[in-house]
């Protein structure tokens, strides 16, 4: 008996000190391989025709409020004219739902953006319905999932303004994952069986390649007259696959991981999904240690904002939310940015005084990317009436002034936003 729980204990160190040398052996064959891969990737480009991506040099590629507005200018064009027609929103619902909805109404669609449905103010990011049917669009890029019952709420808040029962949802990611328990329940998700789906944003871009490449009903977008739209059409499939990261420079790398892996002894022993998940491990553990590699250089910022957030709690009167250090460097590593130091306005929902840090890059100001469309230009207006001189610079997402940290000590900074602090209480 001894001897057979000491050959149990011989075979379990044995098999454990193999799967370690294994470990070790794929890891080092990644690390060794690191800058034949990244040549080859270098190569690969070369070879290609250059690309380009707009939304990326205008720096709101992962804006997700900004690629909602993308997908509802495109959404909402209809094109009936002598020689031409084409519905975009037709198009989507059929190519998403497999006919579902288009087969069972002949009416037209509309479509809203920031759609606030009686009893919230809270807003679906694109809604599109007729009298017969509803369809909730959630867009997430790097918000995460808002729990509270997000999805199950707006469900709730539409199904008690529209006298039907086809309500569909739509929930768009960039790897196309599900919904918490907390914002919409499995149990709730199954009843809605076939009218819930949930699609990454890799799939806006195989529709439309779809358009383009194969639907015959639009064969006009290869006319020289819709040669601008067509352009449009390819960028936004540019931007749709770096969210989802499906672009071709994407592929060819996965391609060549693989190819290597699969040439490596080591890998092709994995024999379990359990062994499987701890190389899966191996390789997030080694990525937690790049993260902060990656984050290295930003020391120096994260440091200067450390100083200001300690300037700030010294003086209780003022009442902002403050990140620390490995908040900032996971909202670095994830989103490329992070709001370090901020307050919501009390009065109108969306509006935010915000200390952001970018890459090498520090801004403080109005932040109005949350704000309703169609409030917007009134707001933005009640900001400049307020007239600190100092906000030099206007983008999609606000008003803004660029803090040089060499040479702007943190007690002006601090003080800059205290003066942010008390124009926002008197904006209304």
């Amino acid at each position: 008996m001894k001897k057979m729980h000491l050959d149990i204990i011989n075979f379990l160190f044995d098999k454990n000190r193999e799967l370690i040398n294994n470990k070790e052996t794929i890891l080092n064959l990644l690390l060794e391989n690191y800058e034949n891969l990244i040549n080859s990737l270098k190569e690969y480009k070369l070879s290609k025709p250059p690309r380009i991506n707009i939304f990326k040099l205008i720096d709101i590629e992962e804006l997700e409020r900004k690629n909602s507005t993308i997908l509802y200018e495109l959404l909402k064009i209809n094109i009936n004219n002598s020689n031409v027609q084409f519905n975009f929103i037709n198009s989507f619902l059929k190519y998403i739902f497999k006919e579902n909805i288009i087969n069972n109404t002949n009416e037209s669609f509309e479509i809203e953006k920031e759609y606030s449905p009686k009893g919230t103010q809270k807003s679906i990011d694109l809604y599109i319905h007729n009298r017969n049917f509803s369809v909730i669009i959630e867009n997430k890029i790097n918000s995460g999932d808002n729990g509270d019952n997000q999805l199950l709420n707006y469900i709730k808040y539409v199904k008690d303004e529209i006298s039907h029962n086809n309500i569909y949802v739509i929930y768009l990611t960039r790897d196309g994952y599900l919904p918490s328990e907390n914002s919409l329940p499995t149990k709730e998700r199954i009843k809605l069986k076939n009218k819930f789906i949930n699609i990454s944003h890799r799939n806006i871009a195989e529709w439309l390649k779809y358009i383009i490449y194969e639907d015959e009903n639009c064969n006009f977008i290869h006319m020289k007259e819709y040669d601008n739209f067509k352009s449009a059409i390819v960028q936004i499939i540019e931007e749709e696959e770096y969210l989802s990261s499906s672009s071709e420079e994407d592929t060819f790398m996965q391609d060549k991981l693989k190819e290597l892996l699969q040439s490596n002894e080591a890998y092709n022993n994995i024999s379990t999904p359990e062994e499987a998940q701890e190389y899966i491990d191996l390789i997030e553990s080694t990525i937690e240690i790049l993260r902060h590699k990656k984050t290295d250089n930003m020391q120096d910022y994260i440091d200067y904002i450390k100083k200001v957030s300690d300037i700030l709690r010294e003086d209780k009167k003022y009442k902002f939310e403050i990140e620390d250090s490995d908040t900032i460097k996971d909202n670095l590593f994830n989103k490329n940015f992070s709001h370090t130091i901020y307050k919501g306005s009390d009065q109108i929902e969306g509006l935010y005084i915000i200390l952001v840090l970018k890459y090498n890059h520090i801004s403080v100001g109005f932040d109005t990317g949350g704000i309703k469309k169609r409030e917007l230009g009134n707001i933005i207006e009640k900001i400049k009436n307020y007239k600190i001189k100092w906000l030099n610079r206007n983008d999609n997402e606000g008003i803004w002034y660029d803090i040089d940290i060499n040479n702007e000590s943190t007690e002006d900074t601090a003080s800059k936003m205290k003066e942010l602090y008390e124009a926002l209480k008197n904006i209304k």
